[in-house]
Formats: C-alpha cells, structure tokens, sequence
C-alpha cells in the first residue's frame, strides 16, 4: 500500500464519519451505518497495511539474521577444515 492508498484510507474514513455524523443528526439510520460501515473498513484496511508492513519488517530481520548465521557457519566451517588440514 502505496502513500496514494494511505490518503484514500483516510479520506474514506473521514467521509465515513462525517455521513455518521449526518445520519446521526439527521435521524437517519441508513445514511448513520453507511457511514459507520465507511469508516471501519477504511480503518480495517490501514490495520491490514500496518500488518503487512510489520511483517515484511520481521521477514527481512528474520533473513538478515539467517545470512549472518550462515556466514558464521562457513567461517567456522572453513576454520575446522584448515585445522584438519594441518593436523594432516
């Protein structure tokens, strides 16, 4: 979810809210869960960008992570090999 998603996230929010608002004041329930309706999803959406967000965040640690481990191990690895080879 790009910044162009963000605005539209928000700006469906506020719409949302504000058609509660009318609907609200207006006696109007149809128009008052329209908006309620608008609303939650707009936030359910930018919920569902943060977490997608967040994870992609814990794969590329996760990843980085790994690839130092990995390099670790082959360093270790070539160590082990260089000592055999002296010993033999």
């Amino acid at each position: 979810m790009g910044l162009g998603d963000k605005i539209t996230n928000k700006a469906n929010e506020t719409v949302g809210k504000v058609k509660e608002a009318v609907g609200d004041a207006l006696d109007n329930p149809r128009l008052q869960q329209e908006g309620e309706d608008q609303k939650k999803k707009a936030q359910a959406d930018q919920v569902a960008h943060d977490v997608h967000a967040k994870a992609d965040e814990v794969k590329d640690r996760v990843e980085n992570k790994a690839d130092e481990v990995r390099h670790t191990i082959d360093e270790k690895l070539d160590q082990a090999k260089d000592k055999i080879d002296r010993t033999f």
